[in-house]
């Protein structure tokens, strides 16, 4: 925080930078290397004490005043900062292109950054940079020297730092500023997947025995269309339905037929089995231990589910008559309930 002796000490360097930056093609030395900083800090000192009289007295002749000198202040700070930034403008491109290899720096002495803005001498370095890229788009040197007579810019790794920068002094070790030099630039490659032969894939695989155990996605639905008849439980494609909760095995419906088996050869001859013809002859009842399950689809699925009879599509309210194994599967993973008569 500045106070009112310091900030209109500021206010009078800059209007008097205002006034000696007028005619001048190099840029004028300023009080302090914070100095744009400290301008800033005046303005919202201004602001502050403005905002404070609005509300205490309202639009009184002190607010109109201290408006007045806010606007001269803003307008000081725009032309000031135009003409430096000319000013640093013209020094750059003077000193970094010259029309000729016999030109003379005269009249265009080194900057010394000691005594202006760390903000300016940013901009200033991206001039330069952009400078440089304009030189190496166009051949600035061998259009300026002749061809083979350009001078040899060496090329030095990223990040090094010239003699030049450790000096105080306008202009360096020599007084004409540092040497030019060439930075390299790291090219990013883009990434390339290795190339694998049949052996170094086959090694792959072995280094991860365990996963090459479990078997894909295709080679269940390949088992599932070999099979149309085997009293596996269904496994649903693409849908939101937990497949650990379908049964792992059919070890429980080759029990139950084997015991059907066993009482029908048991029975008394004359002693009538009443099952229905339709599920003894068509191909698709085969191995459902005839017995079907009348349930009601109570969660809508996107993707059909594949059962003995094929695919169904599973619609909320549908009510589907299916095996024991699948309705009992789809019951239990949320799908549906039961829905007996």
């Amino acid at each position: 925080m500045i106070d009112a002796a310091m900030a209109k000490a500021i206010e009078d360097q800059l209007y008097s930078l205002q006034r000696q930056q007028v005619d001048r093609n190099n840029p004028i030395s300023l009080p302090r290397q914070d100095f744009w900083i400290e301008v800033n800090k005046v303005l919202n000192m201004h602001e502050d004490k403005l905002n404070s009289i609005l509300q205490n007295e309202g639009h009184s002749q002190k607010a109109v005043t201290l408006t007045r000198r806010i606007s001269n202040i803003r307008r000081a700070i725009a032309d000031l900062a135009r003409k430096r930034l000319v000013t640093f403008l013209h020094h750059t491109v003077t000193s970094n292109l010259r029309g000729s290899a016999t030109d003379a720096k005269a009249g265009l002495t080194p900057i010394d950054w000691t005594r202006h803005d760390n903000h300016e001498r940013e901009f200033t370095d991206g001039l330069k940079q952009l400078i440089k890229k304009f030189r190496m788009n166009v051949n600035w040197d061998e259009m300026i020297y002749g061809s083979g007579n350009a001078p040899i810019i060496p090329v030095v790794p990223a990040g090094t730092t010239q003699l030049d920068s450790f000096v105080a002094k306008p202009g360096g070790l020599t007084g004409s500023g540092p040497p030019p030099i060439e930075l390299e630039e790291r090219a990013e490659r883009a990434y390339q997947e290795p190339e694998m032969d049949e052996e170094d894939r086959i090694a792959l695989m072995d280094a991860y025995p365990e996963v090459n155990d479990i078997p894909s996605e295709p080679y269940f639905q390949h088992i599932e269309q070999e099979s149309p008849t085997n009293n596996v439980a269904p496994r649903p494609m693409n849908t939101g339905v937990a497949w650990e909760l379908a049964p792992e095995t059919s070890d429980t419906s080759t029990e139950k037929m084997a015991e059907n088996d066993e009482m029908k050869e048991n029975l008394p001859n004359d002693t009538a089995v009443n099952e229905p013809t339709e599920q003894i002859d068509t191909p698709a009842n085969i191995g459902l231990g005839n017995t079907l399950t009348r349930i009601r689809i109570i969660l809508s699925q996107e993707e059909p589910v594949l059962t003995e009879e094929g695919e169904i599509n599973l619609q909320e309210g549908d009510v589907h008559m299916l095996d024991v194994d699948t309705a009992d599967w789809l019951i239990e993973a949320g799908v549906a309930e039961s829905a007996a008569l």
